[in-house]
């Protein structure tokens, strides 16, 4: 899987279904049996997590010892905020109503990411006003992140 990559513009319907780009679509593994987790992310979007992606994440979190508040916390949130979406004939997503809201996705038209092995659904507006308030610079950024690769 090279992963999910790019930016779109598509419209979203008074329904919550959403077109994702075909070359998108083709990257999804057979293993996710055309199913997302479609999650309401820590910034204000809706991320959608193939099946068998979030089946790892799942995995992590059924690790967690029930007799630690805060693992109890994550976990109820991570679940929580999870809704599994389905693929249909025509390349569509339904978005359920909390994550449109949670998102702020009342307009026409969203903005879909790839971000590898996830997708991310943006309004446009809430995109450029997170983009606009990022306190780095993108180089800087990307030096502070990536150079911690170079430790290991």
């Amino acid at each position: 899987m090279v992963g999910f990559l790019g930016q779109s513009e598509h419209s979203i319907d008074d329904k919550g279904r959403v077109a994702l780009p075909a070359r998108m679509r083709r990257e999804l593994s057979p293993d996710a049996d055309e199913t997302f987790i479609a999650w309401q992310g820590i910034e204000q979007c809706v991320t959608l997590i193939p099946k068998n992606v979030w089946k790892e994440k799942a995995d992590l979190l059924t690790k967690l010892s029930p007799f630690l508040k805060d693992n109890r916390i994550v976990k109820r949130t991570e679940s929580r905020r999870a809704e599994r979406v389905i693929l249909d004939a025509q390349g569509r997503i339904s978005l359920p109503r909390t994550h449109i809201d949670h998102a702020g996705l009342d307009g026409e038209k969203v903005v879909i990411i790839g971000t590898i092995d996830t997708i991310e659904i943006w309004d446009p507006a809430i995109l450029k006003a997170e983009d606009d308030a990022q306190a780095d610079s993108y180089e800087s950024l990307v030096e502070r992140v990536m150079s911690k690769f170079e430790s290991e």
